[in-house]
């Protein structure tokens, strides 16, 4: 086998680069260290131990070749020779996995249910679904009932219109003073049944821009 590897690469080197030369060299050691590997293979094979490093001391420990700190197991109150133990039954084994699914019945399966999937998806993404708007579920508006009723209110109109009619009369009059605006009231009331706001603050930048008009 090294003979011929070195006559290969004899060979190989017909033109005498040196890339070609350190690849010749690698190719012989690559050589070299399967032949060693193979005949000390088979001398360990046909029983001869050949040390590759030299002899270790008294007390040193072979890691290759013994345990470290191995200790004997002791016998115990039963012998293990006389278990016994039901053998794999290889026949039973290849009917199991035969009755299993395959991988090719499983593959059509799942196919068969992307095939489904589509199905279902292709009406979704037509060009009309794609321009309905989904309507959003709304809960009913449900208000309060009503503070003031409807007979209540035209009695509110009627006293405005008389009003309206008696002022018309009494306007430029010394009693005319004594005569209730409705109208003025009803918008205190709205003005002051509003939630407070606070008070606006003026804009120093402006003030500023002011004192110097």
């Amino acid at each position: 086998l090294e003979m011929l590897s070195e006559a290969r690469a004899r060979l190989a080197n017909t033109q005498g680069k040196k890339a070609k030369r350190k690849a010749r060299e690698r190719q012989l050691s690559e050589a070299r260290r399967l032949a060693s590997l193979q005949k000390r293979r088979e001398m360990r094979e046909a029983g001869l131990l050949v040390r590759r490093f030299k002899r270790l001391k008294k007390n040193a420990i072979d890691y290759s070749g013994e345990i470290p700190f191995e200790k004997a197991v002791p016998a115990g109150f039963h012998d293990p020779s006389e278990d016994r133990f039901d053998k794999d039954d290889k026949h039973q084994r290849a009917i199991a996995d035969h009755q299993k699914p395959r991988r090719m019945e499983i593959e059509n399966e799942l196919r068969k249910q992307d095939k489904e999937k589509l199905k279902r998806k292709k009406p979704e993404d037509e060009p009309e679904s794609i321009f309905k708007t989904k309507e959003k579920k709304r809960s009913k508006l449900i208000l309060p009932a009503p503070q003031i009723s409807d007979r209540e209110m035209e009695q509110i109109i009627k006293i405005g219109h008389a009003s309206d009619s008696v002022r018309q009369y009494a306007d430029g009059g010394a009693t005319s003073s004594l005569l209730t605006d409705y109208a003025a009231s009803a918008r205190a009331n709205a003005v002051a049944a509003r939630t407070a706001r606070t008070p606006a603050a003026r804009d120093t930048v402006q003030m500023v821009g002011e004192g110097f008009l």
